[in-house]
């Protein structure tokens, strides 16, 4: 289950053996996966941690453990991951050069199937969601605990938005940051009756329940900011620099006199939307992410709350595929927003006008080496184009059409 507390207790894990009670390892690696991330994105991440050269391939990463004492905290994996193909030692080796040092690896999932496929076996353990008294207090932790606790009534209708909740601390949090500004009794009874009726469907990978609880922390948020929140969240995980970029193109920004003046007014943003526990920085602090249950959440809401599946498109491709498919531009006549990660081909020609499309990127993408000619002309209000880790070293006739 997502939000139960996985990454919570696997970041508590790192910070505990990157301290002085390291238990003699070495290494120290926490590695963020997440669904759909390829084999080479977390090479890089693993060699980031081990100071290597980012393009360090398998052979490298193992001759630098190989012989060290090392734990890789491998979080939110969706699938069996080859740690032979990673570079990492497997830790049940039968070579005895390396049997005298510590090998270890935890990694987090939602499925039971992976830890199988992974061989944890009777290593597995179960993260459950908390009982109601843990509950509670985790939920007075967030909230303004002077209002709640001035008035019996506030303190019955918080229990039952509590509740609501269904013991899952990521939903906990939000709730209880979006409701601490709320000091009426008529705002709290308005809220939860809201959420009793919102009639909300079923998203994949969300429970039933909690989705209504989740879009109150969105709904909560000022409407520029709700812009710039699913901006974020279309990408999942990327540079805060690259973020403000995107805002800054899309107009999500407002006016401002230089970069400077950008750059103090995305801090706020930010600041926001990690109050709300919408999104969290890096350790690094230069990086945004996004928990997968908001991650859902966000997608659902950009998709005109599961109406519209083609208005955000976002597709992934493997970046070491034999073949290079090419994209299906069918789609795109009522999209607002397309974003293409991996090793793809365009159309040569799009056979209509796409006159919702706002922003377009297409990156991570080597074989990119140039965009067809007049591929720019059906889109005649694109004012976001981002082609950023492509070998596309010039523009064709056309990009002077954008909005």
């Amino acid at each position: 289950m997502g939000g139960v507390g996985k990454t919570t207790l696997l970041k508590k894990i790192y910070k505990s053996l990157s301290g002085d009670a390291n238990m003699g390892f070495n290494h120290v690696l926490f590695i963020e996966a997440s669904k759909g991330i390829q084999v080479e994105e977390l090479r890089k991440q693993i060699a980031k941690g081990l100071q290597l050269e980012l393009s360090a391939g398998k052979e490298d990463i193992f001759n630098a453990l190989k012989i060290t004492n090392f734990v890789l905290l491998l979080d939110n994996i969706w699938e069996e991951v080859d740690l032979i193909n990673l570079g990492i030692p497997h830790p049940y080796s039968d070579d005895n050069s390396t049997k005298q040092y510590k090998h270890n690896v935890i990694f987090t999932t939602q499925s039971e199937d992976v830890c199988a496929k992974m061989g944890a076996g009777e290593n597995t353990i179960k993260v459950e969601c908390l009982e109601p008294d843990e509950a509670w207090d985790l939920f007075k932790d967030n909230v303004n605990l002077d209002v709640i606790e001035s008035d019996e009534k506030f303190n019955e209708i918080a229990k039952q938005v509590m509740r609501k909740c269904g013991g899952l601390p990521l939903a906990l949090k939000v709730v209880g940051k979006a409701m601490s500004n709320k000091k009426s009794v008529q705002d709290w009874d308005f809220i939860l009756k809201s959420i009793e009726n919102s009639g909300i469907e079923v998203v994949q990978g969300v429970q039933e329940s909690l989705l209504p609880i989740l879009k109150f922390s969105y709904d909560n948020l000022p409407q520029n900011i709700q812009e710039c929140f699913l901006c974020a969240s279309i990408l999942r995980w990327l540079h805060k620099d690259d973020l403000l970029e995107l805002w800054m193109g899309l107009g999500l920004i407002g006016d401002f006199v230089n970069l400077q003046q950008a750059y103090g007014k995305a801090r706020y943003i930010f600041k926001n939307l990690e109050e709300s526990c919408l999104l969290y920085s890096s350790d690094d602090d230069d990086h945004v992410h996004l928990h997968d249950v908001i991650y859902e959440m966000a997608v659902w809401i950009a998709s005109d709350c599961g109406k519209n599946m083609n208005k955000w498109i976002v597709k992934r491709f493997d970046l070491l595929a034999v073949e290079t498919p090419t994209i299906d531009t069918k789609n795109w006549r009522f999209t607002n927003r397309v974003i293409i990660r991996g090793k793809v081909e365009l159309s040569p020609i799009l056979s209509h006008q796409c006159s919702d499309l706002l922003c377009l990127i297409i990156h991570t993408n080597s074989c990119l080496k140039n965009i067809p000619q007049g591929f720019f002309r059906q889109m005649p209000n694109l004012t976001c184009l981002d082609l950023s880790s492509t070998c596309i070293k010039e523009l064709p006739k056309g990009y002077q059409m954008f909005g």
